[in-house]
């Protein structure tokens, strides 16, 4: 039987941090070299801006390390993710460490009033990721324009495609690529 730890939450906001002094949730976590690693969301004192943290354990219990700048943010000067990032999700596919994300800003061309959330994707070696190193690749948004978020990405190839859960509310679909870059099917 299962029981809640009362040790919980593992994870608190830092309020030194000004970042993630508000809030920190929805982790992301991959099991690497011996430990388990965090990217998780946190908010801070400047809105509602999001940006993941990282924070590592052994045991799953006790935080052994936890960075005290964000290992990753949202682009402000891109129309797609100005107001951050959220939910991330992490899978290990061969050497490379994929991050599905959801992306929050706003609709191209329209006012910066009118919201908008999007799946974005970036990757980055295994080697940085342990070394923290934060050298993401660059970017890129599978279902442009689709109001999208809650994508995982399955960590091994299904009948010679990648294959991708994301929400298109009210549903969850499925997607599939050849590259994961360019998805379709969609069911």
């Amino acid at each position: 039987m299962l029981k809640r730890y009362n040790g919980n939450p593992i994870l608190d906001p830092i309020l030194s941090n000004s970042w993630e002094s508000v809030m920190v949730f929805n982790c992301a976590a991959i099991h690497e070299g011996g430990k388990t690693h965090l990217l998780y969301r946190a908010r801070g004192v400047d809105g509602h801006v999001s940006r993941f943290g990282y924070a590592s354990t052994k045991d799953g219990f006790h935080i052994d390390e936890r960075l005290s700048n964000p290992v990753f943010l949202g682009d402000p000067i891109n129309d797609l993710e100005c107001h951050g990032c959220e939910d991330p999700r992490l899978t290990r596919i061969g050497d490379r460490i994929y991050m599905c994300y959801t992306a929050y800003g706003m609709v191209p061309g329209i006012t910066r009033h009118e919201g908008s959330i999007q799946v974005g994707m970036s990757s980055i070696s295994v080697d940085d990721f342990l070394n923290h190193k934060w050298n993401w690749e660059k970017r890129w948004y599978p279902f442009p324009r689709v109001d999208d978020k809650n994508a995982c990405l399955f960590p091994e190839k299904i009948n010679g495609k990648f294959v991708m859960y994301h929400r298109i509310y009210p549903h969850i679909w499925i997607s599939y690529s050849d590259d994961l870059k360019n998805w379709g099917p969609q069911k």
